[in-house]
């Protein structure tokens, strides 16, 4: 597991109730790519995440990045493919994270009974060699708050002659929009964390609502748009890393930033 930070605008969309019929939101999108990037050789816009659905449910994300260049010309490249797999409960079971090489990994989700939401991820590496195959599987626990939220992740693996602790905690304010993740990894004497705090919320819908991915967790649990970010790093509590972020959007008539590219309703 690296610290490496993938920085997302994430959130849920905000539902009343009430005793009477509830109506549902005609006025809503699907988010078909995001992540802009322009391309100066070609004054291109290109996107580096793809997602493909059937009907609203993601089944795959490909992730596209900086490819070596071709005489000197950096181009977008296919890097790696996200691949999502569901139970006959409709429930995520499988995050095939694969890049395009021969190792890879993906993440195996556990519920209780008829739980929608899992209580334990099983993080799976496989490596192939020439004349072997290595499988290593950390267990990581997840815990909720009352209202579904994910508020703090546990992942713990102890081997002979590998072991580290990684422990996350998610925090919201009142409004249910994410304020801070705060992840520490110990490993071999050396304590590494990462603080990432997010501000400045719109009112806005947010277009990755409910996303499955691991690098949206928490941020998923967000009803708003986040307009600014701030993300310290830290080994034995010395800053090695700061990056700050300000967003200002624009919106679509259904109420979504413009951060992509949509199919409305």
């Amino acid at each position: 597991m690296n610290n490496s930070i993938i920085v997302l605008i994430i959130g849920f969309f905000l539902v009343s109730c009430s005793n009477e019929e509830i109506i549902p939101d005609t006025d809503s999108c699907l988010i078909k790519e995001y992540g802009h990037v322009f391309i100066i050789s070609s004054s291109e816009t290109h996107y580096k995440h793809k997602l493909l659905y059937a009907g609203e449910k993601i089944m795959k994300r490909i992730n596209y990045d900086y490819v070596a260049p071709a005489a000197g010309i950096y181009n977008l490249g296919e890097v790696s493919r996200d691949s999502l797999v569901y139970d006959n409960y409709e429930r995520l079971w499988k995050i095939y994270q694969v890049p395009l090489s021969k190792n890879y990994s993906y993440s195996e989700f556990e519920y209780n009974k008829s739980n929608v939401l899992p209580y334990k991820r099983n993080e799976i590496f496989i490596f192939n060699y020439t004349n072997s195959t290595y499988t290593y599987t950390y267990p990581e626990e997840i815990f909720y708050d009352s209202k579904g939220r994910i508020i703090r992740t546990v992942l713990d693996y102890t081997e002979p002659n590998y072991e580290f602790n990684t422990t996350t905690i998610y925090e919201y304010d009142s409004n249910g929009n994410l304020l801070k993740i705060d992840s520490t990894k110990e490993q071999y004497g050396i304590t590494n964390q990462i603080i990432s705090e997010y501000s400045d919320y719109d009112d806005k819908k947010n277009p990755f609502s409910s996303f499955p991915f691991l690098d949206s967790r928490g941020i998923s649990s967000s009803i708003n748009n986040f307009r600014h970010y701030e993300i310290i790093t830290y080994t034995n509590k010395d800053i090695t890393g700061t990056q700050i972020g300000t967003y200002n959007y624009e919106y679509n008539d259904f109420d979504y930033p413009l951060l992509g590219i949509y199919e409305c309703d």
